[in-house]
């Protein structure tokens, strides 16, 4: 009986080195050039969606090959989600990652987190890219110092969330347009800074300096650094791998409120309080000019002690209170204007319904708002 011949290993490797055996031949796919899509075809041609080339998925996996170096800075007290979000994104794209720190050491995160960084400010290596995350950001003119210094040595600085703050304090904004987390903007537009504030968008910068808003923003911002050292195409396609939903074309992005600092002032002083400490919020409601949360307190939750230590919390941010005809409490006071609107704060306690149940309900809104309402 004849033997059917093969191939041994070795005379396959040479095959494939000459070129005669390709084994991922029959699996390469094709994919758009700027990745306006996810679908994959069998031939090379063009898109159907844009009509752009089609190229192998093998020209993808090469361009997200960043090849550059970063460094994080990390401080006590630092945002967990600044400096991970970007740690992610980069460190998926190739980047050869570094964290930094003025001290030698173990440090404590915002939320606990214990992390050793890699280098402090004296020994850490040249790099192509700094990241400024925000968190419990004080002021250091030793790290200022050394930002300033490696700003210019670097192709890029990206700060994240108010680790704007780093960069202010290096003396690196001027003329720039920049943006920060919502809490800080707030802060910002309510005295003369000097900067040009931007609210509604999640990256802006200049071409060396981008900074982003907060918290998730900070992902978006590690992808335009993607998108500027390889392009779109690759930028999106890291995107889609990591099952983010970024659009950095979408337009304007609004996460700012002028209110934004005296409701979450009024909900860090009630929640406290015992009536409301266990309390579901049931209803949450923000836009442009007006902001509403609706609390509700169970019959066990809304005893006549748990209540009127409600009403003297609110008592001492509004003065005395107004008795409604069905039973219940209205508080109503104006709060400190911000960016040229005048805002009025109103918290109604209800009266207990068949249930026993009591609802609570808080508004911030632009006294325009309040007085066609009321008219």
């Amino acid at each position: 009986m004849m033997k059917r011949p093969h191939l041994s290993l070795p005379i396959l490797v040479c095959l494939w080195l000459v070129g005669a055996v390709d084994p991922t031949h029959a699996q390469e796919r094709y994919l758009c050039e700027v990745y306006c899509s996810t679908d994959s075809h069998a031939e090379n041609g063009a898109c159907a969606s844009c009509g752009l080339p089609l190229r192998p998925e093998s020209f993808f996996r090469h361009k997200l090959r960043i090849g550059k170096t970063v460094a994080i800075l990390l401080f006590p007290g630092v945002q967990v989600i600044d400096f991970s979000g970007p740690f992610e994104v980069l460190g998926a794209a190739g980047a050869r990652l570094h964290t930094v720190a003025k001290d030698a050491g173990p440090l404590r995160t915002d939320e606990g987190l214990v992390v050793v960084p890699e280098y402090t400010l004296a020994n850490c290596p040249p790099v192509d890219l700094l990241v400024l995350p925000g968190g419990k950001v004080y002021g250091d003119s030793e790290t200022a110092d050394w930002i300033r210094e490696r700003a210019g040595e670097t192709e890029m600085v990206l700060s994240v969330c108010n680790g704007l703050a780093w960069l202010e304090e290096a003396g690196l904004l001027d003329g720039l347009e920049v943006t920060t987390t919502a809490t800080a903007l707030a802060r910002m537009l309510g005295r003369p800074t000097g900067l040009r504030l931007c609210t509604d968008r999640r990256v802006v910068g200049s071409d060396r300096i981008l900074t982003s808003g907060g918290y998730t923003c900070g992902i978006d911002g590690a992808l335009e650094v993607v998108s500027r050292w390889k392009g779109p195409g690759a930028a999106k396609l890291l995107a889609v791998k990591l099952e983010y939903d970024w659009q950095p074309d979408r337009g304007a992005y609004s996460r700012y409120r002028p209110y934004y600092v005296h409701l979450r002032t009024m909900l860090r002083r009630l929640e406290v309080c015992s009536a409301l400490e266990g309390a579901t919020m049931t209803e949450a409601e923000v836009d442009p000019d007006l902001a509403r949360v609706v609390w509700q307190l169970s019959a066990t939750e809304s005893t006549e002690e748990s209540l009127d230590e409600l009403r003297a919390l609110l008592r001492g941010m509004a003065g005395p209170e107004t008795s409604t005809s069905v039973g219940g409490y209205t508080f109503a006071w104006t709060l400190e204007p911000t960016a040229d609107t005048a805002w009025t704060a109103r918290c109604e306690i209800l009266a207990p319904d068949a249930e026993g149940i009591v609802r609570v309900h808080l508004r911030v809104e632009a006294d325009s708002m309040s007085a066609a309402e009321e008219g």
